[in-house]
């Protein structure tokens, strides 16, 4: 366990290597533990337009606030992120040990930490991870050895996956129940061995119609169903090139039939058969959320390992877990080598926030969004770290959707909309989205935006910062300025 414990701290190390890491989703993450600190200061020049929603799903990245104030909010999004990391491994472990299976196949749990979830950075998704894993190892564990101790751990960990997320409250709710069932001897025991999952079902009940109310909670699922998923599910676990992820994908799961190893039916497959499931047929959006089958395909291999017992003779041989090291090393390197190659855009990214003063109010113009990832569109909301590094408010904002803690009022919901904007940055219009509110307006760009910036601004736009595909123009002052 010390060495898995420090192959996985040693798996958080891309996080770091980048003075901001280009993980789509951390930089609004960021952005609200910023804005969360900024409206507890009554000179915040914005704080009349957000509002606090403590009733939501998506609380799990407000454990980084207590670090804020001794590290800052960039150190302390990337060391929350780091822990989820360094977690899932021991967790796959402890998960392992419960179902009889050797926890030393938990090392390759590590490859799939880079997959869709970590490269999206999905933070709230990413830190329930081991929680879940967690209530699936102690739903087994009630199933083999009823306690009323155990009983109330589930109901409380039911409670903590409802405000991290949602959704895999509700799909690692039904691996437990299907688990807690498999043992069960008569209907009033399975009624009284499922009462703890349905503890949140009263807070979603709650939150939902406030969901739905909002503008972007009403969007249709989309399922984009096809036989495409199974091919493409190597690459969602393992974050590499569609080719790579196959071969590795093979290699992994060749290597315990490979050793010897026994597949086990019944109880120890049921987590792995839910998992393959959801990962082929669960939505593809739905509630807004994107990515949402591809991000459960990072639980594939701990589920996989945990379908095996050892050979009934030998035990398991020396060189599989060689194998298993190898396979580690390698996809840390990888990943740190992935990281490494964003280095140098954020390091021209941070000597542009030089030139801006704290606390103002920006547009983002994701031009030229993608970066080195095959999986996601790494620098879609990029700009974002602005509001995290220096404070202020970045448009588009994740307050202007549905799920955060804080939100835009409604009367100030900007006319920049989160994914309606980012992903069509050119459509920018100064007159219709207000563009004499902001004092910054920052690009990523191949080719200078200025002229799309200032069209139909009717005053001057100055060009403060140019580097690599970084740009920063500033609102002149013959602009008017409203709030």
């Amino acid at each position: 366990m010390w060495l898995l414990l420090s192959a996985s701290v040693l798996a958080a190390v891309p996080v770091w290597i980048p003075a901001l890491p280009a993980l789509t989703d951390l930089p609004q993450h960021a952005a609200q533990i910023a804005l969360l600190q900024e409206l507890a200061d009554p000179t915040f020049l914005y704080r009349h337009q957000f509002e606090l929603k403590w009733l939501t799903p998506y609380l799990a990245d407000l454990i980084a606030v207590p670090l804020v104030p001794v590290v800052g909010v960039v150190a302390a999004i990337k060391l929350v992120t780091s822990l989820a990391l360094i977690a899932v491994p021991l967790t796959a472990a402890m998960f392992m040990k419960e179902t009889g299976t050797d926890r030393r196949w938990a090392f390759l749990s590590i490859p799939g930490t880079y997959g869709v979830s970590f490269q999206w950075g999905f933070l709230n998704f990413l830190i329930a991870v081991p929680l879940r894993l967690y209530l699936v190892t102690l739903a087994a564990r009630q199933a083999s050895a009823p306690s009323r101790r155990r009983e109330l751990g589930i109901g409380a960990l039911m409670l903590a996956l409802f405000f991290s997320h949602v959704l895999a409250c509700a799909f690692f709710g039904a691996i437990a129940g299907l688990v807690l069932l498999w043992t069960a001897r008569s209907p009033s025991e399975a009624v009284r061995r499922l009462w703890p999952l349905a503890i949140a079902a009263p807070l979603v009940a709650m939150w939902l119609p406030g969901f739905r109310a909002h503008p972007l909670g009403a969007h249709p699922a989309i399922w984009d169903l096809s036989f495409e998923r199974l091919l493409r599910a190597p690459a969602w676990m393992l974050g590499l090139s569609p080719a790579s992820s196959l071969v590795g994908g093979l290699l992994i799961a060749a290597l315990p039939l490979a050793a010897g190893g026994i597949i086990r039916p019944g109880l120890a497959a049921m987590p792995l058969v839910v998992c393959v499931l959801t990962v082929l047929f669960a939505p593809w959006q739905l509630m807004e959320g994107t990515e949402l089958a591809q991000r459960f395909a990072w639980l594939l291999l701990p589920f996989y390992f945990g379908v095996f017992e050892p050979p009934p003779r030998r035990g398991w041989p020396n060189w599989a877990w060689i194998c298993c090291g190898l396979l580690a090393a390698g996809s840390i390197a990888l990943a740190s080598v992935q990281a490494a190659r964003s280095r140098g855009e954020a390091a021209s990214f941070v000597r542009m926030l030089d030139n801006m003063a704290p606390r103002q109010r920006a547009v983002w113009l994701p031009l030229s969004p993608l970066g080195y990832s095959d999986l996601a569109p790494s620098y879609l909301h990029f700009g974002v770290w602005y509001s995290a590094a220096k404070g202020g408010v970045v448009d588009p904002s994740m307050a202007a959707a549905h799920t955060p803690v804080v939100r835009y009022k409604a009367e100030y919901r900007p006319a920049i909309r989160n994914a309606e904007f980012e992903l069509n940055p050119s459509t920018f219009d100064w007159r219709e989205m207000h563009g004499e509110q902001y004092l910054y307006y920052i690009a990523r760009s191949s080719t200078d935006p200025g002229g799309l910036i200032s069209r139909n601004a009717g005053c001057t736009i100055r060009l403060v910062f140019h580097e690599d595909f970084w740009w920063l123009y500033e609102r002149g002052s013959d602009c008017r300025k409203s709030s």
